[in-house]
């Protein structure tokens, strides 16, 4: 309501919010008693069973060090605490951000951008517990992370917030929709079965096919909105600084006639192709980020290769011509990943990843079960482009090796010097968000080393 109206009054009520939560930790038990209801009734059914830190209602949110509670719903908090920081100058409420932030994307993300790790709560848990086949990693978090990074980019111009929303629109985010556009994830587990799921209570909650609806069908709106608006993530503007965050094709028009023009075949290709029609020969600055995945780059402007430092994530070049042309080649090859060592349940695992995409392998394309694929850094890949595969995507190809799976009449548990059979297998990998399109069945992104 501030942005669209200008009047203070909005922003003073936003900022007063933010300043009240967690002042009064004992708020809502207080409000029961005032309503002279019985202190057995919860304001929100359920809310007994979950601590105050759920709620964010345990602490002022300046002096909080951690998210806590569902995971939705702190990063909505996120964006309007963002928000209000910008527009307020409150030094304060930024460090809040700035930590919640960090401890987010540096301790609590997963590799495909998806946030909130159990289905208790859909909730944050701890530190670096990042499980892959419970992992919850709700479809709206990756949307409300999107936003909240958003907020961030037009607070610092630093390209992590660039790259953490590119993480969310290729992969988190996009993967909560079926390409057909009709059906949907609310989970989005980085490995699954469907006999885990159908067999273990503990898994119940992990679909191995999209669903055509939910009974609360918040995810399938909130990813619509969030594609709808993806123009509002391209470009900030910041005195004579232009920032370009995102490498979606676009015209975009900006103050005394000056059009950019982006094209580009991204993500499959990292050639990336800019026209600059300045009339006025306005002197500006045209920020581009560099992606943290992409080891080099080269640079050419009017056709000249250019040598430019990378500053906070960016690349400045300055115009102050009519015309100008960018041409932007990011580093594309395939990349064998690695979690710190510091997750468990990803230790002694890789995960592939071209460009901005986190790619997985599926029962479809590869012979189950997949746990039995072993992927070294040192495993050739090769990647190409089928344009019938999925709608169109990159393909990754392992050359991998693949454990023969022990008789069903074999012994449950061995001595581990007994050698174990394997045999050369190529490992065929789509992209994360493109999983689940095609027949049921087992997928995985970590591996097995």
């Amino acid at each position: 309501m501030y942005e669209e109206t200008g009047e203070k009054r909005y922003l003073d009520l936003a900022h007063y919010f933010l300043n009240q939560r967690g002042q009064d930790p004992a708020f809502f038990e207080k409000q029961i008693k005032a309503d002279g209801d019985s202190p057995d009734r919860d304001l929100i059914p359920g809310m007994r069973d979950f601590p105050r830190e759920y709620y964010l209602a345990a602490e002022p949110i300046k002096d909080q060090k951690v998210p806590h509670g569902h995971a939705v719903r702190v990063v909505y908090l996120c964006t309007g605490m963002a928000y209000v920081a910008r527009y307020t100058g409150d030094k304060d409420l930024l460090a809040a951000c700035d930590r919640f932030w960090n401890d987010i994307v540096k301790r609590q993300m997963y590799i495909t951008g998806n946030i909130g790790q159990t289905t208790t709560g859909e909730a944050f848990t701890y530190d670096y517990d990042l499980p892959n086949d419970t992992d919850y990693g709700e479809t709206c978090a990756s949307v409300g992370m999107s936003f909240f990074a958003r907020q961030m980019l037009n607070i610092h111009a630093k390209g992590e917030y660039g790259d953490v929303l590119e993480k969310e629109l290729f992969n988190g985010a996009l993967s909560g929709m079926a390409l057909d556009g009709k059906h949907f994830f609310y989970v989005n587990p980085l490995e699954a079965d469907p006999k885990a799921s159908k067999g273990n209570p503990g898994k119940s909650h992990v679909l191995t096919h999209r669903a055509d609806w939910f009974g609360c069908a918040c995810c399938p709106a909130n990813l619509a909105r969030l594609i709808a608006s993806v123009d509002e993530y391209l470009y900030t503007v910041n005195g004579d600084t232009i920032l370009s965050h995102q490498f979606i094709s676009n015209e975009a028009e900006f103050d005394e006639g000056l059009k950019i023009v982006q094209t580009n075949h991204f993500p499959w290709s990292g050639d990336i192709h800019y026209e600059i029609e300045n009339p006025n020969d306005k002197s500006f600055k045209l920020g581009i980020r560099i992606p943290s995945w992409s080891a080099n780059f080269d640079l050419e402007v009017n056709g000249v290769s250019t040598t430019l430092p990378v500053n906070d994530g960016f690349i400045y070049v300055d115009v102050d011509a009519k015309s100008v042309t960018i041409d932007l080649k990011l580093d594309m090859d395939v990349k064998v990943m690695r979690a710190s060592n510091r997750v468990s349940d990803d230790f002694d695992k890789v995960a592939i990843q071209r460009g901005p995409i986190v790619y997985a392998a599926e029962q479809t394309d590869n012979q189950a079960p997949l746990s039995l694929y072993e992927v070294t850094p040192d495993d050739k890949t090769d990647y190409h482009f089928d344009e019938k595969l999925l709608d169109g995507v990159g393909v990754v190809k392992v050359a991998a090796k693949r454990q023969k799976i022990d008789d069903e009449n074999a012994p449950l548990y061995v001595d581990a010097n007994k050698p174990v059979e394997t045999e050369s297998a190529n490992l065929t990998m789509v992209p994360y968000y493109a999983w689940a399109n095609r027949e049921n069945g087992q997928m995985r992104v970590w591996l097995n080393k």
